[in-house]
């Protein structure tokens, strides 16, 4: 029991330690959740499937030649 307790406590501060730095935290977050909409609706939806790997294909084909 005892260990159980040591462990609580030192997830609770490392938890409290990672509190503190909150930069850029809510852009990763709605892109989690954008992603998990996304993959949920395509595996669901075969048509949605193929429209989201369309919209893909042209972003990763703006994004090669954005870099050249």
């Amino acid at each position: 029991m005892n260990k159980i307790r040591v462990l609580c406590r030192k997830l609770g501060r490392r938890a409290t330690a990672l509190g503190g730095n909150c930069a850029g935290q809510d852009m990763v977050e709605y892109a989690l959740i954008g992603a998990f909409v996304v993959t949920c609706a395509s595996a669901l939806i075969p048509r949605i499937a193929d429209s989201t790997a369309t919209i893909l294909s042209k972003c990763n084909s703006i994004l090669i030649l954005a870099q050249q």
